[in-house]
Formats: C-alpha cells, structure tokens, sequence
C-alpha cells in the first residue's frame, strides 16, 4: 500500500489571485445557462410600465440633430460606462482583498493527508475528514488544484505545498481516477521551494 500523500502550507493571496483567474477560465468555458423566468417577466414589465407612461404624452417636435453633437455625447456615455467598470473591478478586488485579511489561522495554515480512501484537511484548531465523492469536480492547473464542493466553492491546494514533484503527481493520479470530473487547465508544476516552516506541529 502506498504511503499517503501529504501537503502543507499557508495560504496567501497570490494563491487566491491565482485560483480566481483558474475559475473565472472555466465559468468562460462551461455553456451559458438559460437565462431563468423571472428575468425575462422583469424586463417584460419595464417594457410595459415604460409603455404605459410614455405613450400618452404628446410628442414634441424633432429638432435638428447634430452629428457632431451626438458623438461627443456618445464619447461622454462610453467614458462613464468605461470608468464605471474600472471602478467596479476595483472594488470588488479590493472587498476580494479584506475578505481574505479576515481568514483565520484555520483558514490559512492547512495541513492535507491524502491517500486512495479520501482526504483529511488539518488545521491549528480543526481536523475534517472528506471522501473523494464530496469533491465533484478537481481542477489541476500549474500552480495549483482546485477541489470543488460546488460550482463556485472550492479548496485551493498550492502545489508548493508539496514536499517534491512526486507526491504532487501523484496527487494529481489519484484525483483523474476519483473526481467525477477532472480538468486540466494546465499542467501542474512543482515550483520547487521548500515548504513553509512551522506548520508541521499540528
């Protein structure tokens, strides 16, 4: 019998960083879900109560339009709707930031011991046993592996948390033949960096 596979190490933010570009790759990739009922009445209702508002009033007469005028107001709207996103992006870049600054130390300092029958996740304060089918879909990527409990939550397992590039791939064996789906972005790589000390207590 094969000896288990274990990993550890502390979770920073260029693993998250890393890990959402993963995912945000996959959403792209996965088909467009059809769009639900409740928005398509939404909009029928803003159509009609637009309607409805604006179909009793009296026009008024149509001024000449200026060509250059409609652009420079084209421009304006194009700008507002560019700095908008911008804006946006950061935000959510930033609440991405402080959400992890919140994680504690369970959250961060993790310990994996994997082997043929299922993971066990270790912290400074907690200890959870997983069976392979609890992980639906594993993602393997070059820094690395995504293991999803549903379509947006997932454990982010760096593949320098490794001791060396043979447990890794065999990490990466034993999650092809369990996971229900498994898919390779890219590669894994070992980065070849000793694993992070004062975690090995625990």
């Amino acid at each position: 019998m094969d000896e288990p596979i274990e990993t550890w190490f502390i979770l920073n933010w260029a693993d998250l960083a890393s890990s959402l570009k993963v995912h945000r790759k996959i959403q792209v990739k996965q088909p467009a879900k059809a769009t639900p009922a409740w928005v398509w009445l939404v909009l029928i209702a803003v159509v009609a109560l637009t309607t409805f508002l604006f179909s009793g009033k009296p026009r008024r007469p149509i001024a000449p339009v200026d060509p250059n005028q409609d652009l420079i107001v084209g421009l304006k709207i194009a700008g507002l709707v560019a700095a908008a996103i911008v804006v946006l992006l950061l935000w959510v870049r930033r609440a991405q930031r402080k959400s992890f600054e919140k994680l504690t130390d369970d959250h961060i300092n993790q310990r994996w011991i994997i082997d043929d029958g299922g993971l066990l996740s270790r912290g400074p304060k907690t200890e959870t046993n997983y069976l392979w089918e609890f992980f639906p879909k594993i993602i393997e990527s070059t820094d690395a592996f995504l293991l999803y409990v549903t379509d947006h939550n997932y454990h982010v397992l760096p593949t320098r948390g490794f001791a060396s590039a043979e447990p890794m791939n065999r990490f990466a064996a034993l999650a092809s033949e369990h996971a229900k789906e498994y898919v390779v972005v890219a590669p894994c790589r070992y980065p070849e960096k000793v694993p992070p000390a004062g975690l090995t207590d625990f």
